[in-house]
């Protein structure tokens, strides 16, 4: 995973590999068929102001967070003094691999964030 800032929107670059692996859902648990989950691929970038922050990008098909105020054309942004976190709807950020080219979305009235598929 790459990611480039540029003012106050975010680029974020993955590859194939990384693309199956985030809408890929893990068992967990003491039964390993009960409750499996996405797992987040977390990522160290300086933000505008030379700060270091992470990202942490996942999938979900949780109802709360899709129906969220932060979530925008299936895409939830947050961000906090970390770093942002990322949370795609699990088909949106799969058709990566089917054809698309990139994905977008404003979080705020100027900013956007951008998710790419990197060629391999």
């Amino acid at each position: 995973m790459r990611i480039e800032v540029e003012d106050t929107d975010y680029r974020i670059f993955l590859n194939d590999d990384e693309i199956r692996q985030l809408t890929d859902r893990t068992p967990t648990g003491i039964d390993l068929d009960i409750f499996p989950r996405y797992l987040p691929i977390n990522e160290t970038f300086k933000d505008n102001r030379g700060a270091i922050k992470e990202l942490e990008i996942t999938c979900t098909r949780d109802a709360v967070i899709l129906n969220d105020i932060n979530t925008h054309d299936d895409i939830y942004f947050n961000s906090d003094e970390f770093g942002p976190y990322v949370k795609v709807y699990t088909p949106k950020l799969a058709s990566l691999l089917f054809g698309r080219d990139y994905l977008v979305t404003r979080y705020d009235a100027e900013s956007k964030i951008w998710i790419h598929k990197e060629n391999n």
